[in-house]
């Protein structure tokens, strides 16, 4: 390699001597600090005395010192001053050269690093438990729903499916409220069925009435009807609340839907005839201003209609004979 030029040179030596802050000692044999220049305040060694021992003046050399090769490099050593600065040890002859150079900013820089790599671990960390959290929380969501889900659902079984849907949609609030419209109500019962019970075990009756009503029921859905409630074998149905599409229209579909109801019932009686459980039902409806109402205690909220318009058609129902069902 050529030599540099000396104005070259003497300026790449300046720019180390300086940004470096280069620093050095002259050490003899027996550990006697012989010379001291440079950058030495950088490294808090300006009041460092000639003629006496180094390592009791410079506490970083205890130990590097009598030199075991003759020449080697320790890296980034931390000074009492707060600096750091690497050593470059270098034998010449009887006596040994120190050389230090300024590394702070390096160091500074590297523990900088270090920091935001053990940040962004610990943010790793915090992902993973919060992405952990997150599964749970989604874990007991998705239990919730289908707890939700299924209670609903066993909810449904016990409100008619038009006022079901009208609070779990939020179309109506669960509160005591009246609402005064123009409602087709419908009654119908089983005729002599005191008497068909004495002849049936209870399991029997149960299974006539579950058949019964769910056939009932399903065609009351099938033409707009709101089930009120079963009462024994009685059956009270109206039509125009919570949904209604106007006073002549819900009548007639009360009207079909009986037409239907009295089709159906004469089909479940082939069916009940060989067993002894042949039934017959008289039914009347009567269309008139009534209320829907919330009716709401302590314990249970249920919406009905008052007794006095199904208590009349009742009677009706009561003076027919099977022959004049509809």
């Amino acid at each position: 390699m050529e030599v540099l030029p000396a104005s070259l040179a003497e300026r790449l030596r300046e720019l180390t001597y300086n940004e470096r802050a280069v620093a050095y000692l002259h050490v003899d044999a027996a550990l006697t600090l012989m010379g001291a220049d440079g950058h030495l305040d950088n490294y808090g060694l300006a009041a460092v005395r000639l003629g006496e021992p180094v390592v009791e003046q410079v506490y970083f050399l205890e130990g590097l010192l009598p030199l075991e090769e003759s020449s080697y490099f320790v890296p980034s050593v931390e000074l009492d001053s707060g600096r750091a600065a690497d050593l470059h040890f270098h034998q010449d002859g009887a006596t040994v050269w120190v050389v230090l150079l300024d590394v702070t900013a390096a160091r500074d820089a590297a523990r900088q690093m270090q920091q935001k790599a053990y940040e962004m671990t610990l943010l790793q960390e915090k992902e993973v438990q919060l992405n952990r959290r997150l599964e749970s929380l989604n874990r007991d969501l998705e239990a919730a729903n289908d707890f939700l889900v299924t209670i609903s659902t066993k909810i449904s079984h016990y409100l008619a499916p038009q006022i079901y849907k009208s609070i779990f949609s939020g179309q109506k609030d669960v509160a005591i409220h009246t609402e005064r419209k123009e409602l087709t109500i419908f009654f119908s019962d089983i005729k002599d069925f005191t008497a068909t019970t004495e002849r049936l075990q209870p399991e029997e009756i149960t299974f006539l009435l579950n058949e019964y009503f769910t056939e009932m029921s399903t065609i009351a859905l099938k033409h707009g009807g709101t089930v009120d409630k079963f009462i024994g074998d009685a059956l009270i149905i109206f039509f125009g609340d919570p949904e209604t599409k106007g006073t002549v229209e819900d009548a007639r579909a009360c009207i079909n839907m009986a037409t239907e109801m009295q089709s159906r019932l004469a089909e479940l009686n082939v069916k009940w005839r060989s067993a002894g459980k042949n039934s017959r039902s008289a039914c009347a409806w009567a269309s008139t201003p009534a209320s829907a109402t919330s009716a709401t205690s302590a314990a249970l909220t249920a919406w009905t209609i008052p007794p006095s318009v199904p208590r009349l058609i009742s009677r009706r129902v009561s003076s027919r004979s099977p022959s004049l069902d509809i």
